[in-house]
């Protein structure tokens, strides 16, 4: 058995360490006007979508409580590795969704989190369980740019 030449250990150790870089990339902060969102949508707009989503998903849907935060702007770049690195590729609101219902023995499960994310027009782009990946969260006046935020920054602002 032969060892490996120290030349593909050497490139071995610098791709490793290219790909580490390159999911460290950072963006610059988008500039969106409030006009990129429009008005915020309410909630007899999205909450029955996001209810009939949800009545597919549960063993009992009848049994269903909702807890729904406030839309909060946000958007989505496009990641490294995409071909259109820090492009914007959503934006709209996202809401935190906690849902809890009976499981198949009839007992309660506990309220889960489900980030939903809704277009700017209102309707519902996407459900995610838990944090939403990769979402930016615009924080602050109307006509501020938006700023980076961590899920739980977020809902340490709330």
């Amino acid at each position: 058995m032969t060892t490996p030449t120290l030349p593909i250990i050497r490139c071995t150790a610098y791709l490793a360490l290219t790909l580490a870089l390159a999911g460290c990339a950072t963006y610059e902060t988008p500039h969106l006007t409030p006009a990129d969102w429009g008005p915020a949508p309410s909630a007899a707009s999205y909450e029955p979508a996001i209810k009939t989503y949800f009545e597919d998903l549960l063993k009992d849907p009848d049994s269903a409580r909702f807890r729904f935060g406030p839309p909060l702007r946000a958007y989505q770049q496009y990641g490294a590795l995409s071909g259109q690195a820090g492009k914007v590729k959503w934006v709209g609101y996202i809401l935190q969704v906690n849902v809890n219902a009976k499981n198949s023995f009839g007992g309660y499960t506990g309220y889960k989190r489900y980030d939903v994310l809704l277009n700017n027009t209102g309707s519902v782009h996407a459900i995610t369980p838990g944090p939403a990946p990769g979402v930016n969260f615009y924080i602050g006046p109307d006509d501020a740019t938006p700023q980076s935020s961590t899920p739980e920054q977020r809902a340490a602002d709330l």
